[in-house]
C-alpha cells in the first residue's frame, strides 16, 4: 500500500471523528444556550434582503426592537447551531403573526422536531456543513444590488482583457503577448 492511501485513510479516520464529536455535541447540547459571538449585522441580511412576510401582523420596527433590546433577547433565544438557522430565527422573530394556521403549522414544526430527534440530529449535521462566515451572505445572491468593491472590479476587468489578449495571442505571435503584459506592465507603474 502507497503513501497516498495510508494518508487518506488517516484522513478519512480524522474526518470521522470531527463527525462523530460534532454529532455528539449536538446530542448532548439540544435546547441548550450557545455562548458564541453573534454578529448580528450579518445575522439580519436575510432579514433585510427577502421580501416581507405578508402573514405577519406587521413587522417590528426599529423603535420597537430597540425598546425591547432586541440583541439581547435574541442572544437568550438563539440555539440554533447554524447560521442559517440563526438568520431564519431572527426573520421570524422580527416578523410575529397573527394566522392561527401559521401559527399552528410552526407549532406542529417544534413538536415534530422534538418527536424525531433522529431526523433533527440529521439536519443539525446537515446544516452544521454551512458554517463557513461567507454562508451569511447568501442572501445577496437574490438582492436587486449587491455590494460593489472597486478594487475587486477593476482587478477583475483586468484580468479579463488579459484573458481576450493572451487568446487573441495565442493565434498570432508570442511576440504580441510579450506586449501586451509590457504595456500592462507600464500602465501599472504609472
Amino acid at each position: 500500500m502507497g503513501r497516498g492511501g495510508i494518508w487518506g485513510r488517516w484522513c478519512g479516520l480524522i474526518d470521522f471523528l470531527k463527525w462523530k464529536k460534532r454529532r455528539e455535541s449536538f446530542q448532548e447540547n439540544w435546547g441548550k444556550p450557545i455562548e458564541r459571538n453573534r454578529r448580528l449585522n450579518l445575522i439580519a441580511l436575510f432579514y433585510e434582503r427577502t421580501p416581507p412576510d405578508f402573514s405577519a401582523i406587521n413587522q417590528l420596527d426599529e423603535q420597537t426592537c430597540n425598546d425591547l433590546d432586541f440583541s439581547s433577547v435574541f442572544d437568550i433565544v438563539d440555539h440554533t447551531t447554524s447560521h442559517v438557522g440563526q438568520q431564519y430565527l431572527y426573520a421570524q422573530l422580527l416578523s410575529p403573526t397573527g394566522s392561527t394556521p401559521l401559527i399552528e403549522e410552526r407549532a406542529a414544526e417544534v413538536e415534530w422536531v422534538d418527536q424525531y430527534p433522529t431526523e433533527r440530529l440529521e439536519l443539525q449535521m446537515n446544516l452544521s456543513n454551512l458554517t463557513a462566515r461567507n454562508i451569511y451572505y447568501v442572501p445577496l445572491l437574490f438582492a436587486d444590488t449587491l455590494p460593489f468593491d472597486k478594487k475587486k472590479y477593476i482587478a477583475s476587468e483586468i484580468l479579463k482583457w488579459l484573458a481576450i489578449f493572451f487568446t487573441i495571442g495565442a493565434f498570432f505571435d508570442l511576440r504580441f503577448i510579450a506586449g501586451v503584459i509590457l504595456l500592462f506592465l507600464c500602465l501599472g507603474t504609472m
